[in-house]
């Protein structure tokens, strides 16, 4: 009759949360096209600053209708592939850490709670509850991984 789907885990022939190499060099492949799209960015988008002033609080604001441009840094093309690593070594090498930090927890527990079932059992839960009102049903959806994530 119709072609039979075998679900992931097993077609895969492999353990749950493993990731076979082709799905590794395709996400490597989008994240170099991603960097080299953003570097070739910096070639056509104008390079500019805002004056800041000291607010009420103490932070910096942006004086309004201050916008300059300024030179941009001639930049070889292949520190668009290292700029990540290079950030490491920056002055904003701290924030950038616990940047990636907290990224890696969110998408452990969010693996987490996958695996336990935890995420498909809520959206069943929530389809069904709202099942005759969709456009809600969305709305709700969104809020639910907005308040997980």
């Amino acid at each position: 009759m119709g072609k039979e789907t075998i679900p992931e885990k097993e077609a895969a022939g492999s353990k749950a949360g493993t990731l076979s190499v082709r799905s590794f060099a395709a996400s490597l492949a989008v994240l170099a096209l991603l960097m080299l799209v953003a570097g070739s960015l910096t070639l056509v988008v104008p390079a500019g600053t805002y004056k800041r002033t000291p607010g009420a609080g103490g932070d910096l604001v942006v004086v309004p209708d201050s916008y300059a441009r300024v030179p941009r840094p001639d930049y070889p093309a292949w520190r668009w592939l290292t700029a990540p690593v290079e950030v490491l070594a920056s002055d904003d090498a701290a924030l950038a850490i616990v940047i990636i930090a907290f990224i890696a927890v969110v998408g452990g527990a969010f693996a987490l709670l996958r695996e336990a079932g935890v995420l498909e059992e809520s959206v069943r839960l929530l389809a069904d509850r709202f099942r005759s009102r969709r456009m809600l049903l969305l709305g709700v959806l969104c809020l639910f991984f907005m308040s997980i994530g």
